[in-house]
């Protein structure tokens, strides 16, 4: 079989009086080839307006590049004119009903008041499954509704694990100790590490079941608006377990000076807890969600105002080494927010109220710097670059949007967003789509897809004697845990003569090569003169 070269081809099945034409759209002037946003802020985070070209340098892999375009956004410069892409994820499981309250009761009015025409959200819930609870919309009555779900779910079980894994540590020390004293051997302190193993796997597995959830959300965005994910939660650790394993090590501290006894102390000399821990870290895997976020033009702020305290820790070792393991553990568990915040320029608010963490972040969508550059290497993610502002002033540096928010950049996003949030509420062209079974091409899938459009849906304009109606096609595959393609566009004219009907529906076929993994299909079209949208998805 002849294998495709693109990932779609289109057919437009039509009546014989129809006439078709794929027009080109104009090629845009030639521009930078990476685009920047930097907030710059004083010592008191407060927005630093009326900067001039000459303030910002900026080195890509220790290179320093001219700044091709340099603009002022909001405050004191022209507005902003990107359109935006704001994605709320509460973690459900991990916050208590009053922590998701006072969070949508701020969302509501955050959104309420940023909003602007064009913009889009969407809420979204995670525990062991990413849950969309809206579509992307601007209808702030449906996002309402979703808060009120969010926030009215019945609160989650936040168990003390911490507690619970040191009492059971405790106990092995002390049947030790007491095994130690009768001259017999019940356990060896390696049991002591074992049950902290025991508890630092079960944390690493939900601790990574929470980043792959955070982490899918970055393919409901297009790097052609401007995005923000707010996650809103209280437990993200990057070293699952580092607090008890801090617990054991103040054990064998304390073993190793003789305190509990010889069994005890011989067992502390060869363990090393702390190095157990380093097993457990996700370091490297916040990394690489960060900088796919980063990649996209998603700057993350988390929201975790809620600091819960499960430390735990006996009275047994004293109080100092209580609260180290206390210390180590409340650091842990929003570590994963910084590590993330950090990465994509966003900010990590911890223990600060909902209110004034969103006001902050109203602040970053309107008060900025765009600049563009011409790269002298690859910009592989964040990392690569260094800016300095003149004065010291502190700056965060995103990936700056490549559209101008135009409706092609709206349905781009969207058509990406739809391989996870379903389309059916936002269906305005009325489009339906039937796919033919698939056709393997080695391990590739190749499948045709009718789209049908009702013709009375398309807006229709006067060209000379004839009626005419254009329209563009938007596609994207993707996978079940919402990765997905580069969006496909072709751009549709169709001519009638005036007073010629014609038929009810308009059929055209999209042929689709599913790479391996690649299970589902979301398309859009866009209305060229109404801008009029209609959306579907089929799963195969």
């Amino acid at each position: 079989m002849k294998r495709f070269d693109a990932l779609v081809a289109i057919v437009l099945l039509f009546i014989p009086s129809l006439a078709v034409a794929q027009e080109s759209r104009p090629q845009p002037r030639e521009g930078p080839a990476a685009m920047l946003a930097l907030v710059v802020t004083d010592s008191k985070g407060a927005h630093v307006p009326s900067l001039s070209k000459d303030d910002v340098q900026l080195s890509i892999g220790g290179v320093p590049v001219d700044l091709a375009t340099f603009a002022e956004r909001g405050a004191g410069g022209t507005p902003a004119r990107e359109v935006r892409r704001i994605a709320v994820l509460f973690q459900v499981s991990s916050l208590s009903m009053s922590a998701r309250r006072q969070a949508s009761e701020a969302i509501h009015g955050f959104l309420e008041r940023t909003l602007r025409p064009g913009d889009l959200a969407v809420v979204l819930a995670g525990d062991q499954t990413l849950r969309a609870m809206t579509t992307w919309t601007s209808k702030l009555p449906v996002i309402d509704a979703a808060l009120e779900r969010v926030s009215g779910e019945s609160a989650p079980s936040l168990t003390d694990g911490q507690t619970a894994a040191e009492k059971r540590i405790r106990e092995i020390a002390t049947d030790i100790q007491q095994a130690d004293a009768q001259g017999h051997t019940l356990y060896t302190f390696d049991a002591l590490l074992d049950s902290a193993r025991a508890y630092a796997s079960a944390r690493y597995r939900d601790a990574e079941l929470s980043l792959g959830n955070i982490s899918s959300v970055v393919s409901l965005f297009t790097p052609r608006t401007r995005n923000v994910l707010i996650v809103v939660g209280a437990d993200l650790p990057r070293s699952p377990g580092a607090g008890v394993f801090q617990y054991v090590e103040g054990l064998r501290t304390s073993a190793l000076r003789g305190a509990r006894g010889a069994a005890m102390q011989k067992g502390a000399q060869f363990s090393s807890p702390m190095g157990e821990s380093s097993a457990f870290d996700l370091t490297s895997l916040f990394d690489s969600v960060g900088t796919r976020f980063w990649r996209r033009g998603v700057a993350v702020y988390a929201i975790s105002s809620e600091m819960r305290k499960d430390s735990g820790g006996g009275s047994e070792t004293g109080q100092t080494v209580d609260a180290l393991a206390a210390f180590t553990n409340e650091a842990d568990r929003v570590a994963g927010y910084r590590l993330l915040s950090g990465a994509t320029g966003g900010i990590a608010f911890i223990g600060r109220s909902p209110a004034d963490a969103l006001d902050r972040i109203a602040s970053d969508l309107e008060s900025f710097y765009t600049v563009g550059v011409h790269p002298t290497a690859p910009i592989s993610g964040k990392d690569a670059l260094s800016v300095k502002v003149r004065n010291g002033y502190s700056v965060r540096v995103m990936r700056g949007s490549a559209g101008l928010g135009t409706p092609a950049d709206e349905m781009e996003s969207r058509v990406i967003a739809y391989q996870q949030v379903n389309p059916a509420d936002d269906n305005t062209l009325g489009i339906s789509l039937h796919a033919a079974p698939p056709v393997f091409d080695g391990e590739r899938r190749l499948v045709s897809v009718d789209v049908i459009i009702p013709i009375r849906k398309l807006a229709m304009v006067k060209v000379g004697n004839d009626v005419a109606s254009a329209f563009t096609v938007f596609i994207a595959t993707g996978d079940p845990l919402g990765n997905s393609s580069s969006v496909n566009t072709q751009r549709k004219l169709i001519r009638w003569p005036d007073g010629v009907t014609p038929a009810s529906a308009l059929t055209f076929r999209v042929n689709v090569v599913l790479e391996p993994g690649r299970s589902q299909i979301s398309i859009g079209v866009m209305d060229e003169h109404s801008h009029e949208k209609g959306f579907d998805r089929v799963s195969i």
